[in-house]
Order: structure tokens, then sequence, then C-alpha cells
């Protein structure tokens, strides 16, 4: 080891460390999904190396640090999960996911809180924050419910902005998970706390996240309202984000209550918005919204042009809840272009996604399937319409993904 001038060691060379242990197969060195070199510990030298820090009363120094820098990434990359790089930064989650739950585990599961370390749950609210898009978009979202559970009892008496943005990440995961009553609730608490710190933004996303939540609980009438709220108060406040989301949600509940023409009205403002910020899961909401206004109002064909307009989008995000609705209206598209069979592998294909993330189809979405399969259902045998699912249900991701680039 190199020493300096005052005869201290001098701080080693990470790489060249890195390089040793290598050479006597003590870590292993794979490439990221970004191109990046990734260093692992063998099992049983992170189980050494945990002993010795816990014997030198290093371990929680080192656990704070490792949740620390998880944290930051977390953070950042919940940022870029809404840029052009959200494709890599959805792999790099989800190679690091090991490291995101031990850096959550160290910072809000017991016994680990019961010391009422504060920047110790400090750091656990900074990732559930972070990390509630990763859990939507990746399929965790049983997981992430998990976390967001353990941190809403930790803020549960401070009524603040921490309070807010978890009740906020739990309500999401429970939508997703059609608990559309319990979801109420938390983004009703978020919204008065937003609204009693005056933080107009985050007023204009509860009141759409509470609309939506409405729509597909059964009250179309305090959906609109909500949403129209939202979509009001996002103009006010000069917030195109916010607007085109707020209007993306209108048509879907306009479409739920069967008035097209306001639907499409909405949706086509909302890709005009999304289209400018260059928002392309936002495009393909939209998008996958009006193809549902096509498909109820008969045309058909046009329903299938939006579809494949996402598609490029669809097959590389590695989203669980865009695929799944895709192929459910890829289903629907093909049930009334007259391939019944097709249509049957389609929604095969998209419950063996859902099952696999823990997202059962909501019943409005359940309800339109079925309107388009139902009378497809009734032109083959039902030994062929069952064999037909069965084949879909059975497809890899590489399959269901070559299925779907050929509407």
């Amino acid at each position: 080891m190199a020493m300096s001038e005052d005869g201290l060691a001098d701080p080693a060379d990470p790489l060249e460390l890195v390089s040793e242990l290598m050479d006597v197969s003590l870590v292993t060195v794979t490439e990221g999904a970004d191109g990046e070199p990734r260093v692992g510990l063998l099992e049983t030298i992170r189980e050494f190396a945990l002993e010795r820090l816990a014997e030198a009363g290093e371990l929680d120094s080192a656990r704070s640090r490792h949740a620390e820098y998880y944290a930051a990434l977390a953070e950042q990359a919940h940022e870029q999960l809404y840029s052009p790089a959200h494709l890599a930064t959805l792999d790099r989650l989800e190679a690091e996911h090991d490291n995101l739950r031990a850096a959550l585990t160290w910072s809000l599961e017991p016994p680990a809180t019961e010391v009422g370390d504060a920047d110790r749950v400090g750091t656990g609210l900074r990732l559930v924050e972070a990390l509630v898009a990763f859990w939507h978009q990746h399929g965790h979202a049983t997981e992430g419910r998990r976390w967001l559970q353990l941190a809403i009892e930790l803020v549960s008496e401070d009524p603040g902005a921490p309070l807010a943005a978890v009740a906020h990440g739990l309500g999401i995961l429970l939508t997703q998970q059609n608990e559309f009553a319990a979801a109420i609730p938390l983004f009703e608490r978020s919204l008065a706390i937003w609204r009693d710190s005056g933080d107009r933004d985050q007023e204009a996303k509860e009141l759409n996240s509470l609309g939506i939540t409405y729509g597909y609980h059964g009250d179309l009438s305090t959906a609109r309202s909500l949403l129209e709220q939202s979509a009001a108060l996002s103009r006010e406040i000069g917030s195109d984000w916010r607007l085109a989301a707020a209007l993306t949600n209108l048509g879907l509940v306009e479409t739920l209550a069967g008035d097209l023409d306001r639907a499409a009205q909405a949706l086509r403002e909302a890709i005009k918005l999304d289209r400018q910020q260059g928002d392309l899961l936002g495009l393909v909401l939209d998008k996958h919204a009006l193809t549902m206004v096509s498909l109820r109002a008969g045309r058909t064909r046009e329903a299938r042009d939006l579809l494949s307009s996402t598609l490029d989008f669809v097959v590389s995000a590695g989203n669980s809840d865009i695929l799944s609705t895709t192929l459910e209206l890829a289903a629907c598209t093909a049930a009334e272009l007259g391939e019944p069979l097709r249509a049957a592998r389609l929604a095969g294909a998209a419950e063996t996604v859902r099952q696999l993330a823990g997202m059962p189809i909501a019943e409005p979405d359940a309800a339109l399937l079925e309107r388009f399969l139902g009378p497809a259902r009734a032109t083959v045998t039902r030994d062929e319409w069952d064999a037909g699912y069965r084949a879909g249900r059975a497809l890899s991701q590489d399959q269901t993904t070559a299925l779907l680039q050929t509407i």
C-alpha cells in the first residue's frame, strides 16, 4: 500500500482493489444493461464482510451510506422515468432491485426503525416516494404496497408533505390492483394536505388521481367534477403536464359514460399537449383511450391504426400495465375484424401478463373486453376458443411481442 509523506496510508484506488479481488476470484464483474461494469460479491464473501464490519462497529454506518446512495439513485431515476431515457432507467432499477430492497429494509423495517432514527426513516421515505413509478410500471405493485404501508405507518402522525407523498403512492398501487375504495381516502388525505400547504401543482395532481379512481369505482359524476377541477387548475397554473393527464382521464371517464364526442375532444387535446412535451408514455395512454372511443363508435380500422402507432413504445417499454391493455385492445380489434381465434390468443396473453404482475383487470375494462369478445366467441366452438386462449396464456414475452406486431 502506498504511503503519503506524513507516513499515513493513502486511500486505495477502488478500481485497483476490484482488480486485485478479481484476480483471486472474490468478486464478479458483469456488464450492466447500460453497458457499465457491475461488481458483485460472492455470497460467502458478502457474509464474511458483513461480519467484519459488525465486529469493527462499522456495519450501521456502511448500511447508512449504502441506503443514502440508493436513495439518490432512485431519485435521479424517478426523473428519468418521464424522459426519453426511461427504458434504460427501468433496466437499471431492475438490475439494482436487490440493493434497493436492502436499503428499504435498513430504512423501514423493524427493528431498524425502533431506534427512532429520523434520518434513517427519512432515507426510507425518499426511497419509497422515488420508486412508486418503477413499482407501477414494472409489475411490482404487490411489493411496492408492502414498503409503502410500512412507510405510512411511520409518518401517519405527521400531517405534512411526507405523508401526502406516501399516501399518494400507496393509492396509485392500490388502484392498479383494483382496490379503488381503499385508494380514495388516501388520495383525499393527500389532497387535504396539499390544499392546506397551498401547493396548487400537487393539488391538481391529486384531483386527477382522485377523479379517475372515482370513475373506475363507478361514480362517474364525481369523477367528472374532480377531473374538470384538475384541468381548470392546471390551466390556471400553466402546467401542460398536469392538464394533459387530467384530459386523458376525463376522456376515459366520458368514454365510460358513453359521451364519445366529448371523450374524443378531451383526448385529442391531450395528444396535442403530450406531443408538444415529448411525453411518449402520455401519448400511448392518450391513444389507448382514443382506441376505446373508436372501438365503441364502430370505427374498427381507425382503432387498429391508433393501436399500431403505439407498438414501438409498447414492445420496448417493459411496462406490464401498458402491455396488458394493449393486448386487450388488440383482442377487441381482432374480434371486430372477424379474427376470433386471434382475439382469443391476445386475450389469453393479456391474462398471463396481468397474473404475473398481480394486476387484475378493472371491471369497466373487463366489460369493454367482453363487449367485443362475447360475439366473437359465439362464432367458433367452445373447444376452439379455449384452445386459442390457452395458447395465448402459454406465450413467452418474445412470442407475445411478435403476436402484437402483426395487428
